[in-house]
């Protein structure tokens, strides 16, 4: 399993219940210099639907998947900080051509077995929101990983209109060296493109553990605070918000690819 797989995903959000049929997402990363595209559902749950809903991702929907030879599907739960019941599913768009044929679920179900299942993960779903995001591999560090992910610290930044060049160099003169500084394997960056705010970026930190946030900000970790203040300064007048949230990664409810 490497670093251009499914574990490579997480999520930012919409699409409808019918996306299921589409395209249930993954989120990552490639390697190789040549971008890649990445759709990225995210699900809110009913509370008292959640185990519905896990149950038809994992006996139904991934098998469905899988039997239609899907590349990869990786799903993240919301950790201890963020909206409570939501989920995030991602899968690479190897090129959006591949929308306008059936999708993999039609491929693998009868249309009545098919239109079952769409009924059933409705009832479980308040809303959800999908989006097309690229990657950004010259902004990213990406290793070989020989385990599932386990926490990704989620960064979803605003960018002021115009200021997208500006942003892209305070990741690579400040984040990608304070990152190489403290050693950080897995860091990911992701642009999107349709579904959502066009000024909106994304970061993933991964982590092992909740205690990897003791101790502040892997920034403030790596540079000081007063080299911390410095970097943080410089986004004065480039970013206009900026919110965290993390996810756990669910592998029991994902594809890994060459499964």
């Amino acid at each position: 399993m490497t670093a251009k797989s499914t574990l490579r995903k997480i999520a930012v959000s919409g699409l409808t219940l019918a996306g299921l049929s589409t395209a249930l997402p993954c989120l990552c990363p490639a390697q190789d210099a040549a971008p890649q595209m990445l759709r990225v559902t995210t699900y809110r749950i009913k509370p008292d639907m959640v185990q519905e809903w896990e149950s038809l991702i994992k006996n139904e929907i991934i098998p469905g998947y899988k039997k239609a030879g899907a590349p990869e599907i990786s799903v993240w739960e919301t950790g201890n900080f963020g909206t409570g019941s939501e989920y995030t599913v991602a899968t690479p768009i190897a090129k959006f051509a591949d929308l306008d044929g059936a999708s993999p679920l039609a491929k693998a179900l009868a249309p009545d077995a098919l239109a079952n299942l769409l009924g059933r993960a409705r009832k479980c779903v308040l809303e959800s929101r999908a989006i097309a995001v690229r990657e950004h591999p010259e902004l990213s560090i990406s290793h070989e990983m020989t385990e599932p992910p386990n926490l990704a610290l989620v960064n979803t930044t605003r960018v002021a209109a115009g200021h997208a060049a500006d942003y892209q160099n305070f990741l690579k003169n400040e984040i990608l060296p304070a990152c190489k500084k403290a050693d950080v394997q897995q860091f990911w960056v992701f642009e999107t493109v349709f579904g959502g705010d066009t000024n909106e970026w994304t970061s993933l930190l991964l982590m092992k553990k909740y205690a990897d946030l003791d101790g502040g900000p892997f920034l403030m970790k790596a540079l000081g605070r007063e080299g911390y203040e410095r970097a943080v300064a410089k986004l004065a007048g480039i970013a206009t918000s900026s919110q965290r949230s993390l996810m756990h990664y669910r592998a029991d409810l994902s594809l890994p690819p060459g499964n």
